[in-house]
Formats: structure tokens, sequence, C-alpha cells
């Protein structure tokens, strides 16, 4: 789900994305056009348990399914495994994705 490089304790302006994809009947994904969303957001469960959910956004247009948010201040507080589950309202309804992980590294 989520393309997420090297994150850090205290990292702004880390750009987090995830594409989006919807699979048919044969089990063939593609890409899922979420240009008509009308909210989208990320939430993260942080190592302690604790949840932050952000207003994320379109990297493009939305009709290749990508999506992203860009980390803050105190965004990235504490180390070890994150994870994050977007949640979209389109047109046609409202769902959530799966849930990706990722690792957040402490500073020297």
């Amino acid at each position: 789900m989520a393309c997420i490089e090297d994150l850090h304790v205290g990292d702004i302006g880390t750009i987090i994305r995830a594409t989006l994809q919807d699979t048919n009947a044969n089990c063939v994904a593609s890409a899922l056009n979420v240009s008509s969303a009308t909210t989208i957001t990320f939430t993260f469960k942080k190592p302690d348990g604790s949840k932050i959910t952000r207003n994320g956004g379109f990297t493009t247009d939305g009709s290749d399914g990508k999506v992203q948010y860009t980390t803050v201040e105190d965004d990235l507080d504490q180390d070890g495994e994150w994870r994050v589950q977007l949640y979209l309202v389109l047109s046609s309804g409202s769902w959530r994705s799966e849930i990706g992980r990722f690792k957040v590294i402490d500073n020297l």
C-alpha cells in the first residue's frame, strides 16, 4: 500500500505516499480512481498504541490511485513499528485501506 523510505523520530516534511488498488475477480490489481474523493485521511497507530489522524491529498489528480500525507512537527515522535490505514469518502461510498506498516528509527 504505502511507499515509505527511512523515517526518523522528529522528521518533518517527509512525504508518505500510497497507491490504492482494486482487485478484480481474477485477483488482478489495478489503480483505483479516487479522483472524486472528498475525504482522504491517514490514521497512524504509534508503537505505544495511541493514534493520530491527518488529512491527506492527491499526489496527482487521484485517477492513478495515488494519495499522500506530508509529516509535520510532532507527528513522528516515537521510534518503533508504526501502522497506517487510509479512509476515503468517494461519490460512490466510503472505504478503509489495508493496514500498512513502517518503522521509525531513533536518532543518536
